[in-house]
Parts: structure tokens; sequence; C-alpha cells
């Protein structure tokens, strides 16, 4: 659960897979206490950090900081354009393969039903 949690903003939509292919005597408060607790240590040091290393305007947070630097370099410019893409791209097939899923776990249609129903859903 740590990675759904750290690698994706959004980790509620995996927790019935999860809950699903877990194995009989996982208990499931302390995984997702422990994977919360982790994931919201590493943001927090994430943020820290950057907190640390820029001198930040009202109301500004690091991407705007960043980007209204005159110097620095290219590829530190260029990470600002991109860190949408690399958030959101990679969770597309993912939470595709997890709703399809839960669609099947659930029992609320059939296979191809729910391939129907997840390829034509917006994510």
């Amino acid at each position: 659960m740590i990675g759904s949690i750290l690698f994706s903003y959004s980790s509620l939509i995996a927790l019935p897979s999860w809950f699903a292919e877990k194995a009989s005597f996982v208990d499931v408060g302390p995984v997702i206490k422990h994977g919360l607790t982790w994931s919201s240590i590493v943001y927090a040091l994430i943020g820290i950090f950057g907190a640390w290393a820029y001198k930040f305007a009202d109301n500004q947070n690091l991407l705007q900081t960043i980007n209204k630097q005159q110097q620095g370099p290219v590829l530190l410019k260029l990470t600002i354009y991109l860190f949408p893409l690399i958030v959101n791209v990679p969770s597309i097939p993912i939470f595709a393969i997890v709703s399809r899923y839960n669609l099947l776990e659930s029992n609320l249609c059939s296979s191809s039903w729910c391939t129907f129903v997840d390829s034509n859903s917006d994510t």
C-alpha cells in the first residue's frame, strides 16, 4: 500500500482491490496506518527541503517559486512543466486496471461490461 499511497495523490481507489487480494492473515489497520504515516513523512520532507532551499513570496508554492527565478539550470525549469505529466500520466493505466478489477470484484457487471465501462470512463 505504501507505493500506491506514495506515488498517487488519491489512493482510495486502490483499497478495494488491495483488500480483495491481501492474504487473510494481514491486518488492514496497521497496513493503512503505516502506509499513510510513511507517505506523509516523505511528503513533509520534500516540502521542508523545498522550503529551506528557496525564498518564497506570499501565496507561492515551490513550483511557482522555481519558475520565477531568472537563473538556474534548464533541467530545473523543465521539471516545472513536466511535473503534471510525470505525476498524472503513469496513474491512468493503473487506475483503469484497478477500477475494472473493482467492478468485477463487486459483481456489478460481467467481464465484458467491466471492460466496456472502464474503457469509456473519464480517467
